[in-house]
């Protein structure tokens, strides 16, 4: 089984009775799994396949790509989330997704993206990198990879680079969500 990730809210197994309520008030329903041939997502959700680079899965999405993702999704209570799915990649120790750098920085917090990977999603406020210091800085790596173990339960390491370096991206008013299979 593939994972899953519904347009717009977290993974469905750990979210259900929230995916349930979204759904019923308009939100679309989950995509096909994009591991099957021929599954077509939703409106708003985004399925890439990365190549891999070392031990990194990589991918990227462009502007046009996520300018008609939020045109299809629709606003639920004022919020739009487009899923992006990145498949799972044999021998990737970390998935890195560029993006343009405006969609983590002039989105605002009802405008939000949902990067899955086979390590878990990570939900972004589109204003999460405001106070970064991105000047002139195109795109941004938003980069996933499984953390060690903490009292038997796994983990999940986020980091968002540019220019080859960390960005500190503490934003106290747009929290990341975090969801791991």
């Amino acid at each position: 089984m593939g994972t899953y990730v519904e347009t717009p809210t977290l993974l469905i197994n750990t979210e259900y009775a929230k995916w349930k309520d979204y759904v019923e008030n308009g939100w679309p329903k989950l995509p096909a799994d994009p591991e099957e041939p021929g599954s077509v997502p939703s409106p708003g959700h985004i399925v890439i396949e990365p190549t891999l680079s070392g031990d990194a899965a990589k991918a990227s999405v462009t502007k046009e790509m996520l300018n008609k993702a939020f045109a299809e999704v629709p606003k639920v209570k004022g919020v739009q989330i487009v899923g992006i799915s990145i498949g799972k990649l044999t021998g990737a120790n970390s998935y890195e997704l560029n993006l343009p750098t405006e969609f983590l920085t002039k989105g605002g917090k009802n405008q939000r993206i949902a990067v899955s990977t086979e390590f878990g999603t990570v939900t972004m406020q589109g204003h999460l990198l405001t106070r970064a210091k991105l000047n002139g800085v195109k795109t941004v790596n938003v980069v996933l990879s499984a953390g060690p173990p903490i009292n038997n339960k796994a983990t999940l390491e986020l980091r968002i680079v540019a220019d080859g370096k960390d960005i500190d991206y503490n934003h106290p008013g747009a929290p990341v969500e975090i969801t791991i299979p």
